[in-house]
């Protein structure tokens, strides 16, 4: 194949080395896919931090080693605001034409054959969605061992097709600007009869943070997203006793960041301002244990 690729990574507040580290795995694949028979790859930053992350010094010094290093350009752009992850992924993608984006968080690092085995998944022209092994955590959401067939793919490191992404308008980042995009655009791409994939031989290192027994550590910020994202995401795909069901927890056990999520749903409902339900939904949403996939683990 000779299609070429747009990696795309949303910075926030994101240090140099960091950036610097993905550029250089992200080349490192490039030459294995090229040597593959592969096409072009690019790499472009899109950064959401209050204040540009990246000189323009810096930006000659990285993009000029990412061209030495074999990729075919390296960009950056300060949006002026905090488009959260799928605004910046739906704004970086407009300015490319390339066949494939693969969506990659900028705390990550690929291993050198993960273009390869992504693109190859994306041969079948049913599959909508590759998406790559995350290490040292791997995702607990089942996947089926032959097929790689999966509920939802992480917006931390997944390829898709430029046309399917554009044909769904890209992730719904008015009401999903941190989490639960990936999950919302996962089930469009199912429901437009679309296959999303899991492919463990495209391997990502992608970093967290732990606590000291080893569980990983949620922000404040993150738990209040994360429980908005849910009651948005039920609220969408139709599940209302859901909806409820949070909304009863929250107000009986939640902490103060659950309940400031709760007052901004409630506040984004008074107001009109939450998504239309989906048609269909039944048909690919699934809400299982308090996920939105069967669990491994």
């Amino acid at each position: 194949m000779r299609e070429r690729i747009r990696v795309q990574s949303v910075l926030y507040q994101t240090g140099l080395s960091e950036i610097w580290r993905l550029m250089r795995s992200v080349a490192a694949a490039a030459k294995l896919y090229a040597l593959g028979g592969g096409g072009v790859v690019e790499i472009a930053f899109g950064d959401s931090s209050p204040g540009p992350m990246l000189s323009r010094a810096a930006l000659g010094d990285l993009s000029a080693a990412a061209v030495d290093a074999g990729l075919a350009a390296c960009t950056y752009v300060h949006f002026d605001a905090n488009l959260g992850s799928g605004g910046g992924q739906n704004r970086l993608a407009t300015e490319g034409d390339s066949e494939f984006i693969f969506v990659l968080n900028p705390d990550t690092y690929m291993a050198p054959r993960c273009l390869m085995a992504l693109t190859a998944a994306l041969e079948d022209e049913g599959v909508g969605v590759a998406e790559a092994r995350q290490i040292p955590f791997e995702h607990p959401k089942v996947f089926d061992l032959g097929s790689g067939d999966t509920a939802w793919a992480s917006g931390a490191c997944f390829m898709v097709r430029r046309i399917l992404f554009e044909a769904l308008s890209g992730f719904d980042a008015e009401h999903f600007p941190l989490y639960c995009d990936d999950v919302d655009f996962s089930w469009r791409v199912r429901l437009a009869g679309k296959r999303v994939v899991h492919v463990p031989s495209a391997v990502v290192f992608h970093d967290k943070r732990l606590d000291v027994g080893g569980g990983l550590v949620a922000s404040e910020v993150e738990v209040e997203s994360g429980t908005l994202a849910r009651l948005l995401l039920a609220t969408k795909w139709v599940k209302p006793d859901l909806v409820q069901e949070t909304m009863s927890w929250i107000e009986g056990d939640g902490g103060p960041a659950h309940r400031r999520a709760l007052g901004t749903y409630k506040k984004r409902l008074a107001e009109g301002h939450v998504p239309s339900p989906i048609p269909h939904a039944a048909k690919v949403a699934q809400f299982i244990d308090g996920n939105y996939a069967r669990h491994r683990y």
